[in-house]
């Protein structure tokens, strides 16, 4: 339905409250009650999905979008980071090794995992 009115890659909020005589209603699909089915569920559907076409449709044919501007970043000489590194650790309580964890070299970042921000 949003292909056409949404940029790429971005996803639409739609909260819709649907009030379904119980008896049409099937709650024991999933265990933690988080799916359920109700009868006549593809006419309801399409139902809702022309409404909401309708909607768009008459809409007006702009097109706003909000974007977040990324700040500049400050700059920081190196002498300035090796001073606050050197007054956080003098102030810091000494770790006992019981108290580091150990870490592989060998195992993945989770920068690998995590797509930069454009």
């Amino acid at each position: 339905i949003y292909a056409a009115y949404l940029p790429k890659n971005t996803y639409p909020f739609l909260y819709i409250s649907l009030e379904i005589a119980p008896q049409n209603v099937d709650v024991n699909v999933h265990p933690t009650k988080h799916e359920v089915h109700f009868l006549h569920e593809d006419s309801i559907l399409e139902h809702v999905q022309q409404h909401i076409e309708s909607k768009l449709l008459s809409s007006n044919s702009s097109r706003m979008y909000f974007t977040q501007t990324l700040l500049p970043a400050v700059a920081i000489s190196s002498t300035e980071v090796v001073k606050s590194t050197k007054s956080v650790i003098q102030g810091s309580e000494q770790v006992y090794s019981h108290q580091m964890i150990r870490t592989d070299s060998r195992d993945q970042k989770l920068d690998a995992f995590l797509q930069p921000v454009i």
